[in-house]
């Protein structure tokens, strides 16, 4: 299992990566400059925009193996003017 891991890891991982990010160049390059001007976006934008959304996650470790950062349980705030009524 461990080989197929690192299989994944090391060669199917990546080309699905580019894959994506492929499709992501084309469908947005396929839009008119209407349509990018309608979501905010310039068609110089693109490149820029599809390599910062398939850039590698930094690894950092599991908030719950860092104890300074432990989540304590705590009460849910409320919006219920009956237990705590909002301020006039």
């Amino acid at each position: 299992m461990n080989a197929l891991n690192t299989i994944r890891r090391a060669v199917i991982a990546p080309v699905v990566t580019w894959y994506n990010r492929q499709r992501m160049y084309e469908e947005l390059n396929g839009l008119s400059d209407r349509v990018l001007a309608d979501i905010g976006l310039t068609r110089a934008q693109i490149p820029t925009l599809v390599k910062q959304a398939y850039r590698p996650e930094p690894t950092v470790p599991a908030v719950s193996d860092m104890p300074a950062l432990r989540a304590e349980p705590h009460a849910a705030a409320s919006n219920d003017q009956i237990k705590q009524p909002l301020a006039a």
